[in-house]
Parts: C-alpha cells; sequence; structure tokens
C-alpha cells in the first residue's frame, strides 16, 4: 500500500514548487473534438498522399540508420542517429528529451521515427538526477542544452548537421526542458542566468519546439518575445501533473506576441497523452512548414 500511495503522489513530487500558470479557463479548449478529428483527418491523408512521392522530411525515405553513442559534456550522455546510406553531407536536428524520471533510452522510438524521415535525431541527458524537477533545476536544464548545442555547433561538420536547423521536442519535464530552451535561448547572457555556465558562443540556434504534456514556468513565460522560436503544444485536458490551462496560457501569450505556435488539445487524455500516430504526423508537417522557407525541402 505505501508502495501505492508514492507512485501517486510522484508526479506531484516531481514538480511540486514549480509556478506554473494556473487559470480558470479550463473549458476553453483551443480545438473542439470535431475540429481536432478534422485536423488529424488532413494530417494523416496529407502524409498518405506524399508517401507515394517519397518527400525527404515527411516519408519514410530511409530504411536503416547509424547509431553514435557518447558525451557532450562529462557525465551527460547522448544517443545519436543518422539515416543509413545518406548522401546529404548536411541534415536538420531532432533532440528528443525524455520524462523526468526517464532515461534517454525511452525516446529512441521517436528518434528513429524522425531519422526514417532523413532527420539526424538525438536523445541526450539534460539532468543528472530524478528527484523533484524545481525551477532552478529547470534552468540548469536549459544550459545543458546550450551546451548541447554548443556541441554539436563545434561538431557540425564531424556529424553532418544543419546548426541553424535544429529541433528540441520533449515528454513531461524533457517538454519543460524543449520549450524553456527556445524561450531561454537569446536571454542566455542576461542576468536571468547570472552565476550559470552559459557557453560564450553566439551563433546557437533552435527553428522550434514542441512540448507533449509540457510547458513554460511562470519565470520563462516573462521571458517570451517576439524573437522566440515557435512551439508546437500537445495537451491533456485530464493532465493533473502539468495542467492543461498552464500549457494554454503560454500558448496565448506566444500568439500575443506574434509567435506561430500551435495547440493540439486531447480532451480526453491525462499527462500520459497515448496519441503517438497523431502527433508525429501533426508534427512532421509542422517541423517541415518551418524547414520549407529557406529552401531545404528541395534537397
Amino acid at each position: 500500500m505505501r508502495r501505492l500511495v508514492l507512485l501517486a503522489l510522484l508526479p506531484f513530487l516531481l514538480f511540486n514548487g514549480c509556478d506554473f500558470p494556473r487559470s480558470n479557463e479550463m473549458a476553453s479548449f483551443a480545438y473542439s473534438k470535431q475540429k481536432m478529428d478534422s485536423i488529424h483527418a488532413q494530417a494523416e491523408q496529407y502524409t498518405a498522399e506524399k508517401s507515394a512521392a517519397g518527400t525527404r522530411y515527411i516519408d519514410n525515405v530511409f530504411t536503416s540508420y547509424n547509431t553514435l553513442q557518447g558525451e557532450y559534456e562529462k557525465g551527460f550522455h547522448f544517443i545519436m542517429l543518422s539515416p543509413g546510406g545518406d548522401t546529404f553531407l548536411k541534415r536538420p536536428v531532432i533532440i528528443v528529451l525524455h520524462a523526468g524520471g526517464g532515461k534517454i533510452e525511452d525516446v529512441k522510438g521517436w528518434c528513429e521515427d524522425w531519422t526514417y524521415k532523413g532527420y539526424v535525431s538525438i536523445t541526450a541527458e539534460y539532468k543528472n538526477d530524478t528527484g523533484e524537477f524545481t525551477a532552478e533545476k529547470q534552468k540548469i536544464a536549459t544550459v545543458q542544452m546550450f551546451k548541447l548545442l554548443d556541441y554539436l555547433r563545434i561538431n557540425a561538420d564531424k556529424y553532418g548537421i544543419k546548426i541553424k536547423k535544429v529541433f528540441i521536442m520533449g515528454v513531461s519535464a524533457g517538454a519543460i526542458t524543449a520549450i524553456q530552451t527556445g524561450i531561454g535561448l537569446d536571454d542566455r547572457f542576461t542576468s536571468f542566468y547570472a552565476g550559470l555556465p552559459v557557453p560564450v558562443n553566439q551563433k546557437l540556434n533552435v527553428a522550434a519546439t514542441a512540448t507533449l504534456s509540457g510547458t513554460a514556468n511562470t519565470a520563462f513565460n516573462n521571458l517570451i518575445t517576439s524573437a522566440d522560436p515557435p512551439n508546437f503544444f500537445y495537451h491533456g485536458a485530464l493532465d493533473q501533473t502539468i495542467p492543461y490551462s498552464a500549457a494554454l496560457t503560454t500558448f496565448n501569450l506566444e500568439i500575443s506576441r506574434g509567435i506561430a505556435s500551435t495547440f493540439m488539445g486531447f480532451p480526453d487524455k491525462g499527462h500520459k497523452l497515448e496519441s503517438h500516430d497523431i502527433i508525429l504526423s501533426d508534427l512532421t508537417l509542422k517541423f517541415y512548414n518551418v524547414l520549407k522557407p529557406n529552401g531545404i525541402s528541395a534537397n
């Protein structure tokens, strides 16, 4: 019985003390179920239509991948997957971050999904403990992500990656880290990060982020400007760990700043979305549309 009680309290313990914004607009869904069903159907139809053409970054144009494991900083490991037999010298990157109590291997399936489409994918450690993910630890996690971005910048030629086209997505605590890295990147030399070991290089970029059951806390919401990358939100209305209203608050803030973020709500889902195929279809198009303006889709 004691073990069951601890398991029930685990989500609360992991994020207790984190100042996520809350509102009384829980009934105000970003999408009605009817509209969501329409969006899902359009995404699936579009993906199916493009499959015959074999469009890189939309379809599974590769059937194998190469695996590299290492450390981007002492004690912080990563796994990198790159398309097998790829002839491109530079590829966009998708970083996938696991949930707070998990490990990098947990999201390897997502990495495989993206690599088969032609991306270089990476799953990496962003914190070195499984305790409460406090606001301060969240900030430190973004610093770790800055270090990972700097590592990728330094080794861009070695790994064959486009450092200006890096996407970050995550689940739960990984989602918090993903969006807050995107928001905090252009604030890393301000007093907000005072005393933390932020990489000094100016040329770090995040093209877009995506959050599965995660959002930014109040401190990071206060940093949002029009210069921040878009975030693609996927959130369950029944989430008792990171409230739906908190994600909606951050989304509305980004929209008010002119950021092209999107929100897909799941009325019947909690913290565990269990909607992999729907999210993959939708996010495939979202990431692709970020790539297209620079002509990468033609390569």
